[in-house]
């Protein structure tokens, strides 16, 4: 990736997470890199209002009311182990 997350449009960062989505989750053919791009879109577009659901498909949507927030907030343990799980993974093979 040649730009910031923070350079990219809303538009850009959401096809950015969907293309990736699939491939780590769907067709399991990533490396780190398409995880760290994948984490990195889905926090941008948190800080952004976003409200982010990950299941086999993933949705994003603008939050209800949203109000943009200037620091970036921490990701559910969760969403954090299931990611350092998958990079561990990856760092094996």
């Amino acid at each position: 990736m040649g730009r910031n997350f923070s350079e990219m449009k809303d538009e850009e960062l959401i096809e950015m997470a969907e293309g990736l989505h699939d491939m780590i989750y769907q067709v399991e053919c990533y490396g780190v890199r398409d995880m760290h791009n994948y984490e990195g879109s889905l926090i941008e577009l948190e800080k952004r209002g976003y409200e982010i659901h990950e299941e086999k498909t993933l949705h994003i949507r603008p939050k209800e009311g949203h109000v943009k927030v200037s620091k970036m907030r921490p990701r559910n343990r969760d969403s954090v182990q299931a990611f350092n799980q998958k990079v561990a993974e990856t760092e094996r093979r």
